[in-house]
């Protein structure tokens, strides 16, 4: 069995959007994931990276390339697994990709919204709090 590995991965490219020959979207996608160290001063730096490419496929595939960016931060799930390939000069190369089975994007450091909450009118969060703000002087919860 392939291992499940869960993380939070910096979008280092644009995703690369593709369709199979039977017409399945699917987009790769390279990423990195990097660890915060504190030195001895106890300063923090970004400890060694980890790239990688994943892999994403179906919806999923169209909905992420619609939702991200180069400099985005996501948090994904999937297996694994070996990718054994060859260069055009005939050298074999293996890494290790990141077959996608769920995708977020992070709200860490930016908002993300939904096309639904866009439709709907969404409130932006000054509304938000204004709105919160006039329910508890009115006496009603807010929620």
């Amino acid at each position: 069995m392939l291992p499940l590995v869960t993380g939070v991965f910096g979008v280092v490219a644009d995703p690369e959007p593709s369709f199979s020959e039977k017409g399945t979207a699917w987009m790769r996608l390279r990423i990195v994931a990097k660890d915060r160290v504190r030195d001895s001063n106890g300063n923090w730096s970004d400890g060694d990276p980890l790239w990688m490419n994943a892999v994403v496929f179906g919806k999923q595939a169209e909905h992420l390339t619609d939702s991200i960016r180069k400099g985005d931060t996501i948090m994904l799930s999937g297996r694994l697994k070996p990718n054994l390939w060859t260069d055009k000069e005939g050298v074999e190369h293996n890494d290790i990709q990141l077959v996608v089975d769920e995708a977020a994007v992070s709200m860490r450091w930016n908002p993300a919204k939904t096309p639904r909450f866009m439709e709907e009118g969404g409130t932006s969060h000054e509304q938000g709090v204004a709105n919160a703000q006039e329910a508890l002087a009115s006496g009603e919860a807010p929620f």
